[in-house]
């Protein structure tokens, strides 16, 4: 797990804690000597708190004053301030939290300055804001991080908020600045960046409708940066000159790129390149990509395609070790029943290519010429959560089963007992299988037998010597052992598979509850085998 993702699971389970100990403790000596919070450790609440956001952080003070006296003199606390979902932010909150952190390097995070705007709707925004500014401003000295998101533009220049990208800030090592109207237009700001002395330190930097370029180039803060993020549109002679500017920068995203580039990226260039392009591509216009040296990118995102296009678009440089990874789409929010798929392959050289919009159909109908031209051909671990696209004989539209037959433009290959399955010529170096099953709400249209006992997840499953089987998160999948056998053991194989299958070296199952019926758990043969092959996680 990532230490982001470790560090939100802690907020939530202290918070948890935090009101457990306020129920037990009610403000009285009584209460908190009946709570075990009470005998809490004081660097380790201080740990806890600083990972807080700042809403539920400055509600501590309140539990017992016990931990009114730890918070109150404890600068650790307080030396990363998150202010997600917060807007009642004034210029004295920011002012009393700033201090309390006292000389230390201190980081402000996600601080929306269009949500104060929108909460003080009713006074001078523009002096709002510029109160805020002035408390920024005298603390950049020891900020080593500041993220300020949704800068109202039009409140921009009236606020005066380039004054806080203009001050020295000797240890800030990374700035989010994110621009955008209230009217909800983008629009893309020239202000002034940290100058390239009063920010020495600094190497990561995002911006969205910002101009990284508004400030001479010789005085730049870029000379400095070594990862920029840029969500306005850039074309490609800017993107060009900017790195050929900046060398030092070795990691540029850029998140709306023109859809027809004109202009080839040398390879030295391209492999320090990340970009995004809000376009369809199909097997024609994929094309436009190749100027752009696309297999040395470091990233390409493309807002959607047709399967057509992913022999050029995961063109490869080498034959080294490849992922992919099929989910539901993010662009169009939760999964309904027929939703779009998110296709992610992970090259050699850290090197990715996302598509993050693709039909279904589209998928299986190009997946004979997928497998004919070897497009996944290094793929050595494979991932799913969308395992409709993989079957071969059933899907789901509307909560109903229905049963298909892949029909390939060839139709001499069509799948059949004695021919090769279409997986085993996708995916012929797979060695690990991640399987995430359908949420429990479809498992009447989806159930584990369908699933397990469909002849495409049966050939991955004896292709791989490492399979994991999940659940959704916060669910638990329910499937007999009888199904479970039949994928892995009585399904017919050759001889040859079954001792391939035997090679398993790991099989996890992930919230997986598997029903023994009366028999319970097998104590002989190969069932026996297999169960022991079996390890179970929570």
């Amino acid at each position: 797990m990532s230490s982001v993702g470790e560090a939100g699971d802690l907020a939530q389970r202290a918070e948890t804690v935090l009101r457990t100990h306020a129920s037990a403790a009610n403000g009285t000596s009584k209460g908190e000597s009946n709570s075990v919070f009470a005998r809490l450790a004081p660097e380790l609440l201080v740990e806890i708190a600083a990972h807080m956001p700042v809403h539920s952080r400055t509600s501590l003070p309140l539990v017992c004053r016990r931990w009114v006296d730890i918070l109150s003199s404890n600068v650790a606390a307080w030396k990363v301030l998150d202010f997600e979902e917060r807007a009642d932010v004034t210029s004295a909150l920011l002012e009393r939290l700033l201090r309390r952190s006292g000389s230390a390097p201190v980081q402000v995070l996600q601080l929306s300055l269009s949500n104060i705007v929108i909460l003080h709707s009713r006074t001078n925004n523009s002096d709002i804001l510029s109160a805020i500014v002035d408390v920024l401003t005298r603390h950049m000295n020891r900020m080593s991080v500041i993220e300020l998101i949704d800068i109202p533009v039009l409140s921009l220049e009236a606020a005066k908020v380039d004054l806080v990208f203009q001050s020295p800030a000797p240890i800030l090592h990374r700035a989010v600045l994110t621009v955008k109207s209230l009217v909800g237009i983008s629009i893309p700001h020239r202000g002034s960046l940290f100058t390239r002395e009063g920010a020495p330190k600094l190497r990561e930097l995002i911006l969205r409708n910002y101009n990284p370029c508004a400030t001479p180039a010789q005085d730049s803060a870029l000379h400095n940066v070594t990862h920029l993020s840029v969500t306005t549109r850039m074309h490609e002679v800017r993107i060009l000159a900017l790195m050929t500017v900046f060398p030092r920068i070795r990691d540029v995203f850029v998140g709306d790129f023109p859809p027809s580039p004109k202009v080839a990226f040398p390879p030295e260039i391209a492999a320090r390149l990340s970009i995004r392009i809000h376009y369809f591509y199909d097997r024609t216009s994929v094309t436009n990509l190749v100027c752009l040296s696309h297999a040395y990118l470091r990233r390409v995102s493309i807002g959607q395609a047709s399967a057509g296009a992913l022999p050029v678009f995961f063109q490869a440089l080498d034959d080294g070790d490849a992922e992919l990874s099929i989910r539901p789409s993010l662009m169009y929010g939760p999964m309904p029943e027929n939703s779009m798929i998110r296709l992610e392959l992970g090259l050699p050289g850290n090197r990715q290519r996302v598509v993050e919009s693709m039909e279904p159909a589209s998928w299986r109908q190009e997946l004979t010429i997928l497998a004919d031209r070897g497009v996944f051909r290094n793929v050595r671990k494979l991932t799913v959560s969308r395992v409709e696209v993989l079957m071969q004989s059933s899907f789901t539209i509307a909560g109903r089963l229905h049963v298909i037959a892949i029909r390939p433009r060839n139709p001499i290959t069509v799948p059949s007992a004695s021919t090769p399955n279409i997986m085993s010529t996708l995916f012929p170096k797979l060695e690990e299988f991640d399987l995430t099953y359908p949420p429990a709400s479809r498992a009447t249209s989806m159930p584990s037998c369908v699933i397990l006992e469909d002849r495409n997840i049966r050939t991955l499953f004896l292709q791989a010597r490492r399979i994991s089987l999940r659940a959704q998160p916060r669910e638990t999948y329910d499937m007999s052992w009888g199904s479970f056998c039949a994928a892995f053991l009585l399904a017919g194989h050759t001889p040859a598979d079954e001792r391939h299958l035997y090679k398993v070296e790991r099989l996890e199952l992930h919230r997986i509850r598997i029903d023994f019926g009366d028999a319970g758990p097998p104590t002989s043969g190969d069932e026996r085998q297999l169960y022991e092959c079996c390890t179970v996680y929570d």
